[in-house]
């Protein structure tokens, strides 16, 4: 394989990261398949590219999942091991969000040009990102091979950051960005659909004008409507703090990583399903059905320290 198409920052970064036995027998195989298939590679310029960005990302993939699945090098360093297996689970967790819009989108690209639908995209982007944020902070902390007071160091200040960094993006940045992308799209759709217009919905509103709208609503109904927005943006700032805890409950080696992924698959699952929940029961007063379910989860980890903390006791 020619010396300028060897990954070699993103190898020298594997063996700095990763422990001595995860790189020789996972990524070192990875990357010997790599050279053979770039060796094997024939035909014009265009399909060799094809083959060597085919290989490369065959390579981020091995390393990623190392990451994930906890071979890093040094577990004592746990801000860089959380953060790390973070930013590898982000790009996945945001694929999946994105992945039920993403026909629409091509589609739109298709009938209003490519350059339309990728700006309605990077538009969109947020939104996901937003979403992945506590999904990877918690995979990340449960994920880690060790149960410390660095670990829990890490999830605290972690906690603080990601809590601080989901509530400008909730309260000001997403609404903002939501508002520019509805009028990218009118603006787009009105050259074919003339007629078409979009009024300014909730997800638009930003926390102070939402405050204003309760304060002042234009009817009973839109000013129940904007005080379950309110409640349901917070509880999602709130839920960063509660998945932190969670993941910190579930670290270490004391269970199985299918117990850890059977754990977030339900978490989510209870989440999802209170955002669906009828609106009516704000309106008579109760709170968001999604404090209820920040509730629900936290009870849950009392319960799984309690339980592990009881078995730690008896060994």
């Amino acid at each position: 394989m020619p010396e300028e198409h060897r990954p070699n920052r993103l190898v020298a970064w594997a063996e700095r990261t990763l422990d001595h036995p995860t790189f020789k027998t996972v990524i070192v195989p990875a990357l010997a398949d790599l050279e053979h298939e770039c060796a094997a590679a024939d035909g014009s310029g265009w399909r060799r590219r094809v083959v060597y960005w085919r290989a490369y990302w065959g390579l981020m993939k091995a390393v990623a999942l190392c990451c994930l699945v906890g071979g890093l090098k040094d577990v004592r360093r746990t801000a860089p091991a959380v953060t790390t297996r973070m930013l590898c689970v982000m790009p996945m967790v945001v694929a999946i969000l994105i992945a039920p819009v993403a026909s629409w989108i091509f589609g739109f690209g298709m009938e209003y040009g490519l350059a339309s639908g990728l700006t309605l995209l990077l538009l969109q982007l947020p939104v996901p990102v937003l979403l992945a944020i506590p999904v990877s902070f918690f995979v990340s902390v449960a994920l880690h091979r060790e149960l410390t007071n660095r670990l829990a160091s890490t999830a605290i200040a972690g906690s603080i950051v990601c809590s601080a960094l989901v509530f400008v993006l909730v309260m000001e940045v997403v609404p903002a960005l939501n508002t520019i992308s509805r009028v990218y799209f009118v603006e787009t759709v009105r050259s074919t659909h003339p007629s078409v217009n979009l009024r300014r919905g909730l997800s638009e509103m930003s926390v102070r004008d939402l405050n204003e709208q309760i304060a002042n609503p234009p009817s009973v109904r839109q000013g129940r409507a904007a005080r379950t927005n309110r409640q349901e943006r917070f509880a999602f700032v709130a839920l960063v703090p509660i998945l932190g805890f969670l993941g910190l409950t579930l670290a270490g080696r004391w269970q199985s990583r299918a117990l850890t992924v059977l754990a977030a698959v339900g978490v989510f699952t209870l989440y999802g399903a209170s955002l669906g929940a009828p609106r009516e029961l704000v309106a008579r007063g109760s709170p968001a059905p999604v404090w209820t379910a920040n509730a629900v989860l936290l009870g849950l980890a009392i319960l799984i320290l309690m339980v592990r903390s009881k078995r730690d006791a008896a060994t």
